[in-house]
């Protein structure tokens, strides 16, 4: 099997780090979507559907801060669905999860759409579309669609455009023959340009710009935008939040990571008793992995407690 090496970083990892990349803009963000819709209607093109796309698996090429285009990663659950074949599938990740995955129907290319609508969302506002606490709270709130724009105070969404959420909407459907398709969302106005957007004096970005362009006409607009029309506190507020939910990711793959590798090594050893890990080791190499990467405001101690008992729920269930 050959695979492409791809060298760069997570998308969302490069949105919360304002040394490169200095303001989160809702036209930036409209650049990003519009390569992945690329990369979904050539994926569409082969037949082939994702059935996991979410922010861990958009990658950016590139290293040393030249970073070239969005890459789809890990297709370890896709499938490639023959004219008239009917392909049922449960899999996924929570929070990404298209109605039709939960209730075990018909998978099409417009389940991966909503995957998109769901990360649109969460870049915009620093919000997952449907927080939840629980896998069963999760599949009660995408069965009843319960999701908003209306986030109560300092709503991130009262700056977006309407074109942003309506693109948003036309993604978020329960019906996938009504969600829009790849194509149909690279011509929505949203993505083209032709419609309403607030930064009216923002430079314009091309179709297929390099990333580091993008960012860089974006990092020139921090005193017109202050000047005009106050929106810095905003993007501030989406970076702080996706800091955070970026964190709690790397928790959690932190804790999966250094259980397995102290039970090999225990199993290495020929140790016969239950391989039960030694929390004070664990928590050491935790901070450890975790430390470089969060700011001050992300409460280690907490997160820690609340990631083990959410995991101790999980194990229950």
């Amino acid at each position: 099997m050959i695979m492409e090496y791809i060298r760069g970083r997570e998308l969302f990892d490069i949105m919360c780090d304002e040394q490169v990349f200095v303001n989160i803009t809702e036209l930036a963000i409209s650049s990003f979507i519009r390569q992945v819709c690329l990369g979904l209607e050539y994926l569409n093109n082969c037949s082939i559907v994702h059935m996991d796309l979410k922010p861990e698996n958009l990658v950016v090429s590139g290293a040393d801060g030249v970073y070239n285009e969005i890459k789809i990663i890990d297709f370890g659950l896709a499938r490639k669905i023959e004219a008239g074949e009917k392909f049922c599938c449960m899999n996924g990740t929570k929070g990404y999860m298209a109605p039709e995955q939960l209730s075990f129907e018909q998978i099409s290319d417009r389940t991966d759409m909503w995957a998109v609508g769901c990360i649109t969302y969460e870049m915009l506002s620093g919000w997952m579309a449907f927080e939840f606490e629980s896998d069963l709270e999760f599949v009660h709130k995408v069965t009843k669609m319960d999701w908003t724009f209306d986030l109560g105070e300092d709503n991130p969404f009262d700056d977006i455009s309407e074109n942003g959420k309506k693109f948003i909407s036309d993604l978020l459907v329960k019906h996938p023959d009504q969600r829009m398709s790849a194509s149909d969302a690279l011509s929505h106005p949203w993505i083209t340009g032709k419609g309403e957007i607030k930064e009216e004096n923002e430079p314009k970005t091309e179709v297929l710009e390099t990333i580091d362009r993008v960012i860089a006409k974006m990092s020139n607009l921090t005193a017109q935008k202050e000047v005009q029309n106050g929106k810095e506190k905003l993007l501030v507020g989406v970076r702080q939040k996706l800091r955070k939910v970026q964190a709690k990711r790397r928790w959690k793959k932190a804790i999966k990571t250094v259980r397995a590798t102290v039970r090999m090594r225990l199993m290495v050893r020929g140790s016969q008793d239950e391989l039960e890990v030694p929390k004070e080791l664990e928590n050491e190499m935790l901070r450890k992995i975790i430390h470089n990467w969060i700011g001050t405001d992300f409460d280690v101690e907490a997160e820690m407690r609340e990631i083990y008992s959410e995991m101790l729920n999980c194990s229950e269930e």
